[in-house]
């Protein structure tokens, strides 16, 4: 029986690579080779659904609109945002023309991702976490969808960390202009484009946020020690009164590289 479980649990993270959840893997298994399995077989994966989840470490879901640690204050999106446009995006014969269920599973889980952030209406704050999607799980989508949704909800810059290639960053910054900056693009203001982030002479420059309103700023950068020095100097100069009023949120997309030494030492990384 052991054999016959690990046999299901290997064919489920298998299928995980093509679908979104663990659910959605057992489902596709039984569509696809229900027929081939001995009902025996079949009736172990539910056992070998609890077992993959186990292994995995079933994350927790946050009940994430009353979440006692900041209150209720993101109860989900505004009609006629950065979101909606965005939404609208996915949905449209001319845009991505994605289908209802996946843009709702989006929706739901950017609303999940925003509200554990602090409100950037406070006088200070101080948010981390960590959001985990399998390959091909639509990951790009959802990051879009969170920052739509925190721009909307006010917080005025997004710097997205985008690997440590030219080509990567790039791709990164290229979707998210298509993506959201060319749905509404009074709501935005690029300090990055496709050919430059901030290397030795860059002509792009750093205008702090003066106030809530205006629109938001877009920086996508190399996660490259130049790189982030020369950002650093900017953001630094720019005065901490003055960006005092600048709600941030940095995204690190590509997390399992070239990412923050929790530990601090070098001899000793994380």
């Amino acid at each position: 029986m052991n054999d016959q479980v690990d046999a299901l649990v290997k064919q489920i993270r298998k299928q995980l690579v093509f679908t979104e959840d663990i659910d959605m893997a057992v489902a596709q298994i039984k569509e696809e080779f229900g027929a081939l399995l001995p009902p025996d077989q079949l009736a172990l994966l539910p056992v070998a659904r609890e077992k993959l989840i186990e292994e995995l470490g079933q994350l927790k879901t946050h009940n994430s609109l009353h979440d006692e640690r900041r209150g209720i204050w993101y109860t989900g999106p505004s009609e006629g945002g950065i979101w909606s446009k965005l939404e609208n995006h996915y949905l449209s014969p001319n845009g991505k023309n994605w289908p209802t269920t996946d843009v709702e599973s989006i929706d739901a889980a950017s609303s999940e991702v925003v509200s554990l952030l602090d409100p950037p209406q406070r006088d200070s704050f101080s948010t981390r976490g960590l959001v985990v999607g399998y390959v091909q799980s639509g990951k790009t989508a959802n990051m879009t969808a969170v920052i739509s949704k925190a721009v909307d909800a006010g917080f005025r810059m997004v710097i997205i960390l985008a690997g440590t290639t030219n080509k990567l960053r790039e791709q990164t910054q290229k979707r998210l202009v298509a993506d959201i900056v060319e749905r509404d693009k009074a709501a935005w203001q690029l300090f990055t484009d496709p050919d430059s982030d901030y290397y030795p002479g860059s002509t792009v420059t750093f205008e702090p946020c003066s106030g809530a309103g205006g629109p938001a700023r877009l920086l996508v950068v190399k996660k490259i020690i130049p790189v982030l020095e020369r950002l650093h100097k900017v953001l630094e100069a720019s005065g901490r009164d003055r960006m005092g009023s600048c709600p941030t949120l940095i995204i690190d997309d590509e997390s399992d590289q070239a990412s923050v030494n929790a530990s601090g030492r070098v001899d000793e990384i994380t």
